[in-house]
């Protein structure tokens, strides 16, 4: 298995970018949201279940997907560098390839003011993302959001220079990753229950 993590501060395009690189993988997309939205239904931002929980189900998924050999995944992060974020990434990349998988690095990355722009877009709301520009800025000097995570080599994109279907493409093309027969379409159908 081959575990694709993009990463960079809100507002990037980490999201857009791993959508575009699903389709044309036929990979699963595990966002940084989709376990951040359900641990919010019970616990908020700051309690010390949050991160716990957030954290445990993500490395569970990682884990168990390593472990039933899928072809591939891709999974977005905010990483700051130092503490805790360091420990989550060796810890993640551990995991997968003591399943003979392996985990590779894609840092998006544009201007500052470019983020200032994007975080306003009402598309981010539906993933109660962070949307006005005090809130990004609060984030952004929680640490460098900015920075390559430490001691592994990363692809650099940048979302300015390229939209996100042809950053998606270069990373499949830099990666070497395998496209799929017939990329998958976006799905907005949800399971019923």
């Amino acid at each position: 298995m081959k575990h694709v993590i993009l990463y960079g501060p809100p507002a990037v395009g980490k999201l857009t970018v791993a959508e575009a690189l699903g389709a044309l993988t036929g990979w699963g997309v595990v966002h940084n949201h989709l376990s951040n939205n359900l641990v919010l239904e019970v616990f908020s931002y700051g309690h010390p279940e949050f991160a716990r929980l957030v954290l445990d189900i993500r490395t569970q998924v990682f884990e168990a997907a390593a472990k039933a050999r899928v072809d591939g995944i891709i999974s977005t992060l905010v990483y700051a560098p130092g503490g805790l974020d360091d420990k989550i990434v060796a810890d993640w990349k551990r995991r997968v390839a003591r399943h003979g998988g392996e985990t590779v690095f894609v840092r998006l990355h544009c201007k500052e003011a470019t983020l200032f722009q994007r975080v306003a877009n009402p598309s981010r709301k539906g993933h109660k993302k962070i949307v006005d520009r005090t809130m990004l800025r609060n984030w952004l000097k929680r640490g460098d959001l900015f920075a390559s995570v430490k001691g592994v080599a990363s692809l650099e994109v940048d979302t300015d220079r390229l939209k996100p279907a042809q950053a998606a493409q270069a990373i499949a093309d830099a990666l070497g990753l395998p496209l799929a027969a017939k990329p998958k379409p976006k799905s907005k159908a949800r399971p019923r229950g």
